[in-house]
């Protein structure tokens, strides 16, 4: 199975915030349980269905994201393929949405962030060693 995860902590309930991001993006609610609930919209422009599925057990929250359509049944959105472009953006943009409200940084921010400190260290290092500041 091919899904973008992310997963966070989060002190109080979830699911006001994510209902109000379904809401906002046309996501419908198409399976509820206790602690998870998938929601998923159809995009026009590549008859794709993107889906988003969330759960929250005490403050642990995981949030899955992918889209399936009539070739391939299931596809991360968090790719750099090329393949279906415009329905990857689309649920990049408003899963980074979704992420932002809950005060997560997305996975690509995260990974570059990652690469600046890497880089940085890397930097500090080379000038200790060198004897320059």
């Amino acid at each position: 199975m091919a899904k973008t995860t992310v997963q966070l902590k989060f002190s109080a309930s979830i699911w006001p915030v994510v209902e109000k991001w379904a809401e906002a993006y046309n996501y419908t609610l198409e399976t509820q349980a206790e602690s998870t609930r998938e929601y998923q919209r159809t995009s026009p422009e590549a008859s794709a269905v993107i889906h988003v599925a969330v759960s929250q057990v005490d403050t642990d929250v995981k949030i899955q994201s992918w889209f399936s359509d009539l070739i391939r049944k299931e596809l991360e959105i968090d790719s750099s393929s090329i393949y279906a472009a415009l329905p990857r953006k689309e649920a990049v943009a408003e899963v980074n949405n979704l992420l932002a409200a809950l005060g997560a940084v997305p996975p690509k921010q995260q990974e570059k962030k990652k690469k600046r400190n890497l880089a940085y260290n890397l930097g500090r290092s080379i000038r200790k060693i060198s004897g320059k500041k």
